[in-house]
């Protein structure tokens, strides 16, 4: 797909000379992410501590869900922590559940099962809840779209506290207490906390409360866990976070996460954002897309070693049943498009042999190859459930917002959403999220924009420039992977792999590196050895077998 490269506005002279110590192109590069001064750039690249973090209870309503919670400890009552099953929700549950056991807490943990219930609480859930004598909900990472549902549960005299992130649509849930930085009359100084986020500043809450009963520090592995695998920005109070967690797992990961990194060849001390994104987190989900998320948390608290293998085993053979399912979906999803307008500039596919838990990955693939908001829906007989994936121009939890009357639940965030309905209204769906993604986006798709960060000599792709970029890590969403264009590059090797991503071998004369572009094996027909192209791409420092190499991996390139 063509893509318009456009390369970042020059920071100014005087802030690059007034850094001298730092290389021109990392200044540039924070310049990019909105980081204007000298004092906020050294700022960002000094080492993070939970000393910078804001006041848990800055988050409206932390003050009643604490007293409450202390006062069930003290009254002996039962709470049931609800989570959900992906990797935010799971990790949200065993952190609260660790800190309830460890103050005390008569406490239970209940994740609802994807396909037979679906994202959210439900009144069958809490009902059964309620039969076991609960009195107190917490809810971890959903909550904040049910409001029935939590109306239900005060009916029957429970009281709730919602921990969650995800959007407010309008009014807030008749709730004890509403944790969620995004309500609209929230003052809390950091809005894009993930679930598990939310989860921790009520366990540092809870902790100040009660000193010396445990340290907030033994949940920061899970807190970068949840927060890099739900896509949340990298900004913040996050990246703060995601540094601590990732720093916790290299030096002494608990069991489950050991065991996890075995089977997935993973060395410690190579864990990093991207391990978390694309190693760590599809496992742990696979779980809850093939079956019960429930192994993915046992797993994750588990003490035993040998208990841990085993778990990891299961997700290992479960990733497997996922991956496999995934591409047989895509064939189905892809002949679905192939006979839709070329011209639509939202993608719409259904099918009663989609697996609940792999439409999400269906919508994601599809978002990213056509660059348009994608939608897949798992057709049932009466009910179906679909999952959103969009683009950054087109809120996607906005739209869905909009066509509340034709839906039975929704909710999620600007580009990840999901939503039951009737399925004699899918038609009806169908059409009103195209004419919403017509008004935003225009009568044709939006040709996706690649940004670059700095145009550099392939020459200066060296292990001095890795550790400065090792320095802006964690990367991700809201701080992304710096992205270089060097010009006039030589191909020294063009080749395939089985599973059609680019290989190359790119020199300028000096240096000359490996170089690979993920997913963009047609490029194949068009390049020969000895061609110049002008390449962007990010820089990439690798370890394997005690051996350390460089690799660039490619976002584009266009033949001289």
């Amino acid at each position: 797909m063509a893509k318009q490269w456009k390369l970042a506005t020059p920071a100014p002279d005087d802030l690059i000379f007034g850094l001298l110590d730092i290389p021109p192109f990392i200044v540039q590069t924070l310049y990019n992410r909105g980081l204007r001064t000298a004092a906020d750039i050294t700022r960002f690249l000094a080492p993070g501590d939970t000393t910078t973090l804001s006041d848990p209870f800055a988050l409206k309503d932390m003050d009643a869900a604490v007293a409450r919670i202390h006062r069930a400890i003290v009254m002996g009552e039962q709470v049931a922590v609800y989570g959900d099953f992906d990797v935010d929700g799971v990790c949200s549950a065993a952190l609260l559940m660790t800190v309830l056991h460890g103050l005390g807490a008569r406490a239970q943990v209940y994740i609802p099962h994807r396909v037979e219930e679906g994202y959210g609480l439900n009144r069958a859930a809490i009902g059964r809840l309620n039969e076991r004598g609960v009195r107190l909900l917490i809810t971890a990472d959903c909550g904040t779209s049910s409001i029935d549902d939590i109306a239900y549960a005060c009916s029957l005299h429970m009281d709730v506290i919602v921990t969650d992130h995800h959007h407010v649509h309008h009014d807030l849930p008749p709730a004890l207490a509403v944790l969620n930085p995004h309500r609209p009359d929230s003052v809390y100084p950091f809005r894009e906390l993930a679930g598990v986020g939310v989860a921790y500043k009520l366990a540092q809450a809870l902790l100040t409360t009660s000193p010396g009963a445990l340290s907030d520090a033994q949940f920061l592995d899970l807190v970068a866990l949840g927060t890099v695998v739900d896509v949340a920005p990298l900004l913040g109070e996050n990246r703060i976070l995601v540094q601590l967690g990732l720093q916790a797992m290299r030096q002494a990961a608990r069991p489950g996460l050991q065991a996890l990194m075995s089977v997935a060849r993973l060395a410690p001390e190579a864990v990093d954002a991207g391990s978390l994104g694309f190693i760590l987190g599809p496992r742990l989900n696979a779980a809850g897309r093939v079956d019960s998320a429930r192994v993915s948390y046992d797993l994750l608290l588990s003490t035993s070693p040998e208990q841990a293998r085993d778990l990891a085993a299961v997700l290992e053979q479960q990733n497997q049943e996922r991956q496999k399912l995934l591409e047989e979906a895509l064939l189905s999803a892809r002949q679905q498009v192939a006979t839709q307008a070329a011209s639509d500039v939202l993608i719409f596919v259904a099918d009663e042999t989609y697996a609940a838990g792999i439409v999400g990955l269906v919508a994601g693939r599809l978002a990213e190859e056509f660059y348009r908001p994608a939608i897949a829906v798992e057709r049932g007989p009466e009910l179906s459930r679909g999952s959103c994936r969009s683009i950054p121009e087109f809120h996607i939890a906005r739209a869905l917002d909009e066509c509340h009357d034709l839906l039975e639940r929704h909710g999620g965030h600007a580009q990840a959403a999901g939503f039951t309905v009737r399925t004699d209204r899918l038609t009806d769906l169908q059409q009103r999220l195209l004419c919403i993604a017509r008004r935003d986006l225009g009568e044709r798709p939006p040709e996706p924009l690649l940004m670059i960060d700095s145009v550099i000599p392939l020459s200066q792709a060296t292990w001095q420039t890795v550790r400065w970029l090792q320095r802006l890590e964690p990367c991700g969403p809201g701080n992304p992977a710096p992205v270089f264009r060097s010009d006039n590059v030589l191909l020294r090797a063009v080749r395939q792999t089985g599973n059609g991503h680019l290989l190359l071998k790119v020199t300028d004369g000096h240096v000359t590196w490996d170089a690979i572009g993920f997913r963009q094996g047609e490029w194949i027909s068009n390049l020969t050895a000895g061609d110049r192209v002008d390449l962007v791409y990010a820089i990439e420092g690798r370890q394997w077998a005690g051996e350390q190499s460089i690799q660039l991996v490619i976002k584009d390139l266009r033949k001289r």
